[in-house]
């Protein structure tokens, strides 16, 4: 568990020395923008899923939102883990409004938090991800934002519970 412990690091940086490298957790994303941003967010969403499906990964998150997990370690993660997909999330949606592909006064700061905190609500509530998680929520998020999804098959035809 991450959490205040008692050897710190010799750089100062006020982190625990035995502190995973979250360098190691940060996934590169995809590559860079396609001609197409819904295909971008779907992209994100791909990458987003297999690296927080990863072992220990989902239970990382759990660690920092302890109330006991140091600040500096919880700081370093958002720095190094969080903000980073935040960001490329961000200029998916930034780069579709600007071509006026969702609306211009959407509020993109939540509608960014709907794209990774859908997972988590999942996670609570059933162990399985529904099937092609990353389009559903992909067309969904772009609905919410005022964009039109190309008409394709995005979820299972069977009923989730």
């Amino acid at each position: 568990m991450l959490s205040a412990v008692s050897s710190w690091s010799p750089q100062g940086d006020g982190l625990p020395a035995n502190r995973p490298p979250y360098s190691a957790l940060s996934d590169a994303g995809p590559e860079g923008p396609s001609e197409d941003p819904l295909a971008d967010l779907i992209a994100e969403l791909a990458n987003f899923q297999h690296g927080v499906s990863r072992p220990g990964r989902l239970s990382l998150v759990g660690t920092m939102l302890q109330d006991n997990t140091a600040p500096e370690v919880l700081a370093h993660y958002r720095a190094q883990v969080v903000a980073p997909r935040r960001g490329r999330i961000r200029a998916v949606l930034d780069r579709a409004q600007r071509l006026s592909l969702i609306d211009s006064d959407t509020d993109l700061d939540v509608a960014v938090t709907l794209c990774t905190g859908s997972w988590y609500g999942r996670a609570l509530a059933e162990p399985q991800p529904p099937p092609n998680w990353p389009a559903r929520t992909a067309a969904l998020v772009w609905r919410a934002v005022g964009g039109t999804p190309p008409e394709t098959q995005t979820h299972s035809s069977e009923p989730t519970r």
